[in-house]
């Protein structure tokens, strides 16, 4: 009698050290899924500046890194009427920007938004204050949305 007891309780504490085991795989790896592995989007350096003047356009710096590759397709805000991405380029000593209908976001690689080429000019803004900030949405190709507060200087 004594041995059979010992054998189910051998047989108990395998069976816990497996689903223990299994646990622990299980959140090793919800970790992973939830951790820097996973993100699709790293967004830094958000930066606003006010309209200068009596002006009402604002312009949006930020950097951006698709770990998965994606596509902007539309940025807005809910602060202004309109919100375009623009390129500064130089051509034959002269000062040119576009307006960029929609821009690749190729994976891994770095694409910044900053003064003298690529930017955000953000329509209808008026009197921002100091500290204020300017929500904007970017939508993706993939369907995702980035809702972020630019920071205003």
């Amino acid at each position: 009698m004594l041995k059979s007891t010992n054998k189910r309780r051998v047989g108990f504490h395998r069976g816990r050290a497996a689903a223990a085991f299994l646990t622990a795989l299980l959140s090793i790896s919800g970790l992973t899924a939830c951790g820097p592995a996973s993100k699709i989007l790293d967004v830094s350096d958000l930066e606003c500046r006010s309209p200068l003047g009596s002006g009402d356009v604002a312009v949006g710096y930020l950097t951006l890194r698709s770990l998965r590759g994606d596509r902007i397709m539309s940025v807005s805000s809910p602060s202004a009427p309109a919100v375009e991405m623009h390129e500064t380029s130089i051509e034959n000593g002269i000062s040119r920007m576009k307006r960029l209908e929609s821009l690749d976001l190729p994976a891994g690689e770095r694409v910044a938004f900053e003064p003298g080429g690529r930017h955000l000019m953000i329509f209808g803004v008026r009197e921002i204050g100091r500290n204020a900030t300017i929500p904007i949405t970017i939508t993706l190709e993939s369907g995702k949305t980035l809702n972020l507060n630019f920071p205003c200087r």
